[in-house]
């Protein structure tokens, strides 16, 4: 198998798992927003009764239903008013006089669709081979849940995923806002692998800054980091005090070389130290310098066979993700024969 069908392969079984395609919040009543996922184009909508999903593009006069709107349970097309319920049926042709037999035989793709996280999901091939995991703290209303701007990557979320999970790129990527205080070396983690993913464990330690003592977030603290199949990473810190930050990184693939990073973070109660909106901020500055570091790699997605790249053992826990998400996707490939 080459390269270019072994992203086929990935592309065809990721189709069969949820997937982010736009905040909740941006979908207001009757707002329709188109997007990107796997190289197909959809458009999401907020109806009466939840977020729903469709491929985009008006069977009529080949519209794009971007520019339209959604009213009484149905996706309206701005061009010629044609109008579709959540399964795709249409059930109004204006200039036939709204209902009528020719909008019987016409339909459009329509996919499930569901908000969790504050972020709308969709699944474009069923039955899903992977469920989108349960973070108890982002529904937690004791704790502080501020849910990010989608960060676009120019290129692959293999790239983006194994990034989030390197331990020993702080000093350099991140030296404008961790480089002065990060180690170069952080090597004693554990990593296990699980049927749905992996995991990491490791005790890190406190960033020093010259002579001044560690910030909050700068403090020595426990960090695990999971990764569930096929692009869902988590961080969670547990600092000395007790206090906690999840934080989840969901890199939804756009095409072979692009993906939106959705993001967002859970803050446990009475954390003492920055401020949601300090810490979201600082978050936003070092996601820039992950992008930029990202897409200055080549080539722009991680080869899932043939690559030439050297490693060494700090390299363990991206590059057991990476054998794990292979096998995982062969898996599930022969599975689905």
């Amino acid at each position: 198998m080459d390269t270019s069908s072994a992203d086929d392969l990935v592309f065809s079984r990721l189709r069969s798992t949820w997937q982010p395609v736009a905040l909740a919040r941006a979908l207001g009543p009757g707002q329709v927003r188109a997007c990107r996922l796997l190289d197909h184009d959809l458009v999401v909508a907020q109806l009466e009764d939840g977020p729903a999903a469709w491929a985009d593009g008006c069977p009529h006069r080949g519209a794009r239903f971007g520019l339209g709107w959604s009213v009484g349970g149905t996706l309206v097309c701005p061009y010629h008013g044609w109008a579709f319920d959540r399964a795709g049926q249409c059930r109004s042709i204006p200039s036939q006089g709204g209902t009528c037999p020719a909008a019987n035989g016409v339909r459009i793709a329509s996919y499930p669709c569901v908000e969790r996280y504050g972020f709308i999901w969709v699944l474009l091939a069923g039955p899903a081979i992977a469920g989108i995991p349960s973070i108890p703290e982002f529904s937690d209303p004791a704790w502080t849940y501020v849910v990010a701007e989608p960060t676009p990557f120019a290129t692959g979320f293999r790239r983006e995923v194994e990034n989030y999970l390197d331990m020993s790129h702080f000093a350099f990527a991140h030296r404008e806002t961790l480089g002065l205080a990060a180690a170069t070396v952080i090597d004693r983690y554990q990593v296990e692998s699980m049927p749905d993913g992996v995991r990491m464990d490791a005790e890190f330690p406190a960033l020093a800054d010259g002579d001044r003592p560690p910030s909050k977030l700068q403090q020595a603290h426990h960090r695990i980091q999971r990764a569930w199949w096929p692009n869902v990473t988590t961080i969670r810190q547990i600092f000395p005090d007790g206090d906690q930050r999840v934080l989840v990184h969901i890199p939804a693939p756009i095409s072979a070389t692009s993906c939106i990073v959705y993001w967002s973070i859970a803050i446990s109660p009475g954390f003492r130290g920055p401020a949601p909106a300090d810490q979201l901020a600082f978050a936003v500055r070092v996601l820039e310098e992950d992008r930029r570091m990202c897409e200055n790699q080549r080539p722009l997605e991680v080869p899932l066979i043939g690559e030439s790249a050297r490693y060494v053992s700090a390299d363990r826990f991206p590059l057991a993700w990476r054998q794990g998400f292979a096998a995982w996707i062969r898996t599930e490939a022969g599975a689905n024969r």
